[in-house]
């Protein structure tokens, strides 16, 4: 929860898609992939010739994420797109022990704490 100037609380989105970028305001995608998933899926109904997923909130992420933006790449290469994934080095990282090198292009940012 963020809090506002009257210091009442809100509820903070933590997938948001802006044009064809999808924010991830979490710092740890460990759980919650059901929501994760179909924020991809608005992704991918976007106009731009590149997807990006910006993931610079994010400090740990599971496999199952992984897999997720996975399909997500599949899925925008077939419609001949490209997909870059913004994170911090430790989170791009295990993209490219998961293999992503070469396929989704990853851009390294610092690390900048969930809102």
């Amino acid at each position: 929860m963020a809090e506002t100037a009257g210091n009442e609380r809100r509820k903070v989105e933590p997938y948001v898609v802006q044009g064809s970028t999808l924010y991830v305001r979490l710092p740890q995608l460990t759980r919650d992939d059901a929501a994760f998933d179909k924020a991809c899926r608005s992704l991918l109904k976007a106009d731009g010739p590149v997807y990006t997923v910006d993931m610079s909130a994010v400090k740990t992420i599971t496999s199952t994420f992984i897999g997720i933006v996975a399909v997500t790449y599949l899925d925008a290469n077939s419609q001949g797109k490209r997909m870059l994934v913004k994170a911090p080095k430790r989170v791009l990282d295990v993209f490219r022990l998961a293999g992503f090198d070469g396929k989704v292009e990853m851009e390294e940012v610092p690390h900048v704490p969930a809102q």
